[in-house]
């Protein structure tokens, strides 16, 4: 009996961190004022640090794991007012490339993939406010839950904002996301909307088995925090809600099956490399055209 206990114990470690230090090193302080010049400088200067801290930190997690075996491990709690839902997992898709699997993730991130957003029970909408294609893009995201019947109280909007990175290298891939902290342009509405943090790192690596067949393995952890005062919500519909959030991922894989494996792999269409990306270098001088935005 301890035997058992003690590994579910450890199994459990992935995400049971966050409870004691309610943060990870996935999250930096982001503060950005009004000259978009300097916003655009700030959200750079971040993007080395981050896709490295990114990597290092999802391998660490998966140390002693088999990585070809599918893992989930989720948590979610309540502290000083936030509602903290955390999630690791490993996943392995055949017969794609890591472009393929990557541009399913980045519209799950950025809550652009509609069929997903239905799926959770959300309506997004987006407002982009500064991209460099192949190095990072920022935006706010307002998400309007939906709701349960006519006569159920309405949960408010949720209002995200943050930015994301993504680094492409040989036969694997970063992406990353972090949260704004402060932003004089487009402040939080805390009184009518549920802040919603989220900072994400997947980690993907392509691999062929004995076969000669192509797969790739995705290691992904995130974390979401919603500012939940002054609101107030029944428990019944944050567990139907956050119900709906952990099976994303398993909504995700079957999206990413169905829709992605319909496109061409073309990989990187700035020049159509299909192990590289021009995206590799972390100079943010190069605006190139983009494989997923």
């Amino acid at each position: 009996m301890y035997a058992d206990n003690f590994k579910a114990m450890l199994a459990f470690t992935p995400v049971n961190d966050v409870r004691m230090s309610l943060m990870t090193p996935l999250e930096s302080y982001i503060r950005l004022g009004k000259d978009l010049n300097e916003r655009r400088k700030t959200i750079l200067s971040l993007r080395k640090e981050k896709l490295d801290m990114t990597h290092k930190f999802i391998e660490q997690k998966t140390l002693g794991m088999d990585c070809n075996k599918p893992h989930e491990f989720s948590d979610m709690f309540d502290k000083f007012g936030k509602h903290y839902c955390v999630n690791f997992t490993i996943s392995r898709y055949d017969g794609v490339s890591i472009y393929q699997v990557a541009r399913g993730i980045y519209n799950q991130l950025t809550e652009k993939d509609e069929a997903l957003n239905k799926a959770i029970g959300i309506t997004a909408q987006r407002e982009s406010t500064g991209t460099l294609k192949c190095n990072f893009m920022h935006q706010r995201i307002i998400a309007r839950p939906k709701q349960a019947g006519r006569k159920s109280v309405k949960i408010p909007d949720m209002e995200s904002n943050g930015v994301f990175y993504c680094r492409f290298v040989d036969n694997s891939a970063v992406l990353a996301t972090d949260y704004v902290d402060h932003d004089e342009l487009h402040p939080y509405d805390e009184s009518e909307r549920i802040r919603k943090d989220m900072s994400s790192g997947v980690v993907l690596t392509a691999n062929e088995d004995t076969d000669g067949k192509k797969y790739v393995v995705v290691k992904r952890y995130t974390m979401t925090k919603l500012h939940m005062y002054p609101h107030k919500v029944y428990q019944k519909q944050w567990d139907r809600f956050f119900l709906s959030v952990f099976h994303s991922h398993d909504n995700m894989k079957k999206l990413v099956v169905d829709h992605v494996l319909q496109q061409s792999d073309t990989g990187c269409s700035c020049t159509g490399n299909k192990m590289s990306c021009c995206c590799a270098s972390d100079e943010s001088s190069i605006p190139c055209g983009g494989h997923i935005l």
